[in-house]
């Protein structure tokens, strides 16, 4: 009988330990149940604790700003994982019980989505008008879900889709499948004149000059990388006034210049290292851009 017994009592044992059980159930930093974003709030939550609930910690982090949460809740938000475990993709969230009991989880680990959605538009020596939209950044994604203009026929390579471009508004939507933007969308809308201006369309005219016609000529731009913070410029048009703007990848303006002469030299001090667009627009309609690399 009481071998019996003995047999019972570990069996039950052993289903409290099992059913001890911490999950992410919600929050901008979830992703599901045990797979979090790196520096976002998530809550989770507990259940089958043997003991009641003394306090939250999170390594490497923190529960409402602080390393170890004081708390006699199942559930607590504001939790957040600042980086992996020893440079890894892992994460710990633990909670501790007033018997001196407790249960910890390890919970996967993704970069924070840093995703963005780009439209430009070309139009040829035809008049053919195309929308050509992109997805940059998208981190560990295995498919990508368009939908233009309200369904309008497009062509579609990897993290790039392609489209006959509305006269009118041009409307792109996209939800991101896989990895750290997993599940999230991202929309764009501009006419189709705003659309030709959109970084990084002259540049396309660039690599193939027949979409700004036969007698293109695109800005000379040097050095380029520039090393010196001064870029030389030398602009193909006739007119006399030029407002200059140096864009980030993300539409970002965080230099304007106003110049009085095509040829002339712009100083770019003080703009961190990286990869921008520079626009110039003319007092006569010229309007091109060019790809920038601050070094």
């Amino acid at each position: 009988m009481k071998r019996i017994l003995l047999v019972v009592a570990l069996f039950a044992s052993v289903f409290t330990l099992e059913a001890q059980k911490i999950t992410v159930t919600g929050g901008p930093g979830r992703v599901n149940n045990n797979t979090v974003i790196i520096g976002q709030p998530f809550t989770v939550s507990v259940t089958g604790l043997n003991g009641t609930v003394k306090q939250w910690s999170a390594g490497i982090g923190s529960v409402q700003g602080v390393a170890l949460y004081q708390t006699n809740q199942t559930s607590v938000s504001n939790v957040i994982i600042d980086r992996a475990i020893n440079g890894g993709s892992i994460g710990l969230v633990s909670v501790g019980a007033t018997n001196g009991n407790g249960v910890s989880a390890y919970l996967n680990l993704q970069a924070a989505c840093t995703a963005q959605l780009f439209l430009v538009c070309t139009q040829n020596s035809f008049g053919q008008k195309t929308g050509i939209a992109t997805v940059s950044n998208a981190t560990g994604a295995t498919s990508y879900t368009w939908r233009v203009n309200g369904g309008s026929p497009f062509t579609t390579t990897n993290n790039q889709i392609q489209f006959p471009a509305q006269t009118g508004t041009n409307f792109v939507t996209v939800t991101v499948n896989g990895g750290g933007c997993n599940g999230l969308g991202f929309n764009a809308s501009s006419s189709f004149t705003q659309c030709l201006q959109k970084p990084g369309f002259e540049e396309r005219a660039e690599e193939d000059p027949s979409l700004g016609g036969a007698e293109f000529k695109a800005i000379d731009v040097f050095p380029n990388p520039i090393r010196d913070g001064e870029v030389n410029l030398n602009i193909p048009s006739e007119a006399n006034a030029f407002v200059v703007e140096i864009v980030t990848l993300d539409g970002r303006v965080v230099k304007t210049a106003n110049l009085m002469k095509s040829e002339t030299s712009l100083d770019v001090k003080g703009l961190p290292a990286g990869v921008y667009f520079m626009q110039v627009t003319g007092n006569d309609g010229f309007y091109q851009s060019r790809r920038l690399v601050i070094e």
